[in-house]
């Protein structure tokens, strides 16, 4: 996290959501490290729930967009917004129709 701006009433942070991260609601707490004499941190903490949205997928590049029916062609497409995986045989990949095995 980020604090983009402290004053004596006010605390603004920045905060990167680490991928991945599942779809519901999170929360985040925010507590001082020390408290004002006669007081709690638990007494200064606040809490709020943030909504985490699944993300459509959308295609950024296909490059080229065009290809000869002869085939022999290398197509290059970028996926925003796909989930995570760990290695190839986790997608499911098709061309027309035809079920291709992924490298």
């Amino acid at each position: 996290a980020q604090i983009l701006s402290l004053s004596d009433a006010s605390l603004t942070l920045l905060i990167l959501i680490p991928p991945p991260t599942a779809p519901g609601n999170i929360t985040i707490r925010i507590a001082p490290l020390v408290a004002l004499p006669g007081f709690t941190t638990a007494q200064f903490a606040v809490s709020t729930r943030l909504e985490i949205v699944g993300t459509t997928p959308v295609v950024r590049k296909l490059y080229p967009s065009s290809a000869f029916a002869t085939g022999g062609e290398t197509v290059e497409v970028h996926v925003a917004g796909f989930p995570p995986i760990s290695n190839s045989s986790d997608i499911n990949l098709t061309l027309g129709g035809i079920t291709l095995t992924p490298s």
